[in-house]
């Protein structure tokens, strides 16, 4: 299924987008600190309001890899080219998700809430 996802860089340097599936919106935060990258993923899927941390895990290769020290069974592997992010979300190491982003040319009509850039920033979903 296709849906947009607008990322935005934060006043605190975190790249934050959110997408709305059609079953949930999903927030995306990709956090870099001075020792390490994470990502706090948040789905509001069956009214879920507690965020998951991904951490890195040492790989060879391009690809990047996460874990979610707090829920075992989520992983995902990303790679990157200068015109695309490819993401995989793995459930017990095995497929659930493919995501492709790809980058438009910037130009930005109305965008819809969920797309802003207080909403994608905030990490959370608007009450």
């Amino acid at each position: 299924m296709n849906y947009d996802m607008v990322f935005h860089t934060c006043s605190d340097g975190i790249v934050a987008g959110v997408a709305k599936t059609g079953a949930s919106l999903h927030y995306w935060q990709f956090i870099r600190n001075q020792d390490n990258h994470r990502i706090r993923f948040l789905s509001t899927f069956k009214g879920n309001r507690s965020p998951t941390i991904l951490l890195p895990r040492p790989t060879e290769g391009r690809a990047l890899s996460y874990y979610a020290p707090d829920l075992k069974m989520l992983s995902l592997a990303i790679n990157h080219t200068p015109k695309a992010i490819d993401i995989r979300v793995f459930h017990h190491g095995k497929p659930h998700v493919h995501i492709q982003l790809n980058q438009e040319d910037g130009k930005q009509g109305q965008l819809p809430p969920h797309h802003s850039l207080s909403n994608s920033c905030r990490g959370f979903p608007i009450e």
